[in-house]
């Protein structure tokens, strides 16, 4: 009788020293994303000189379900105020702000075609983007399409899926105990999504669990990512749409 293999172990913790130097970009789908997914990560890279670069795919125009910011183009204006203020805190070099439309995210044509001219003038060494284990359509989209875009750009740029409405499957853990309160910070920022939502708590509160199984004293807030090869993105979403029907998951 053969022995018991486990197909998995502990997530560990990464040396950070492994992350590549250079320009780092970080896709968020709606103006909050990347500082809910990734903001310990950013301050990080800006720890350490690398230079960071965000790109809004939509306006956040649906985010403001009971019309209390105004309409559509107010809350556009004011999610992209609010997602400045938050860049300033993170020290983001620069924002680019996309038009594609919040709520109908599609990774189409249009969508990678307008990442790959990004990533060709950022020439980045790092992306992240989020997780195909998320939730949210849109974020499902831009993650997709992400790693689409990836596959037409003449770099080898390494692709990092970050959690926002889930915990993903984890490559590894980056410790961001030190930016904590800077990233606390920049997540207060989101005034018209905090009325809604305690970003703040919750998602410090997933960093803070995610230390569950890590034993080395002060580290007590990590964020999570999963790393794929831009080449292996449509077969990882043929894999996870597979299980999802296959085990009936939602």
């Amino acid at each position: 009788m053969s022995g018991f293999s486990p197909y998995r172990s502990w997530t560990p913790l990464v040396d950070p020293g492994t992350l590549p130097r250079g320009t780092v970009v970080v896709v968020a789908p709606h103006p909050d994303d990347e500082t809910i997914g990734c903001g310990g990560a950013i301050l990080f890279h800006k720890a350490r000189g690398d230079r960071v670069v965000v790109v809004q795919v939509s306006g956040g125009e649906a985010g403001d379900p009971e019309a209390r910011f105004g309409d559509a183009a107010a809350l556009v204006v004011t999610r992209r105020r609010e997602a400045k203020a938050a860049a300033e805190r993170l020290g983001v070099d620069e924002v680019r702000t996309l038009a594609f439309p919040d709520g109908r995210l599609v990774p189409d044509e249009a969508l990678v075609a307008a990442l790959v001219a990004e990533f060709d003038r950022a020439c980045p060494a790092l992306v992240y983007a989020p997780s195909l284990l998320e939730c949210h359509p849109d974020h499902l989209a831009v993650g997709l399409a992400a790693g689409r875009a990836l596959q037409r750009v003449a770099l080898i740029v390494r692709l990092l899926g970050y959690e926002v409405n889930h915990p993903t499957l984890a490559s590894f853990l980056l410790d961001i105990t030190p930016w904590i309160d800077a990233k606390r910070a920049a997540l207060d920022c989101f005034r018209s999504q905090l009325a809604y939502n305690d970003l703040v708590g919750k998602r410090l509160g997933l960093a803070y669990a995610r230390t569950i199984n890590i034993d080395l004293r002060g580290i007590e807030y990590v964020e999570a990512f999963m790393e794929v090869r831009p080449e292996q993105i449509d077969e990882l979403w043929r894999d996870l749409a597979a299980l999802h029907a296959k085990y009936r998951l939602p």
